[in-house]
């Protein structure tokens, strides 16, 4: 027995329900240009800060993600 189309929308709008700036790994990962094992490998080795929901759910603010970014960030070196 499949599900009928409404129980297919119930389930997508609670997947899209996040408080606003935060998102989940998959477009956490897609926002830094990384993959989602790499995420997950910096999220084992705290270098990135997130939220634990539950058991599976992580949440990340895109604050963090900016601050992560700057903080790889490399000048050049101009001689």
């Amino acid at each position: 027995m499949g599900l009928r189309a409404w129980e297919i929308h119930s389930m997508h709008e609670k997947k899209q329900t996040l408080r606003p700036g935060y998102v989940r790994r998959d477009e956490a990962a897609k926002y830094l240009g990384v993959s989602v094992r790499c995420l997950a490998n910096w999220q084992k080795r705290r270098l990135i800060p997130f939220s634990k929901m539950g058991a599976r759910t992580c949440l990340f603010r895109l604050a963090d993600l900016d601050a992560v970014v700057a903080r790889f960030r490399q000048d050049s070196i101009v001689g």
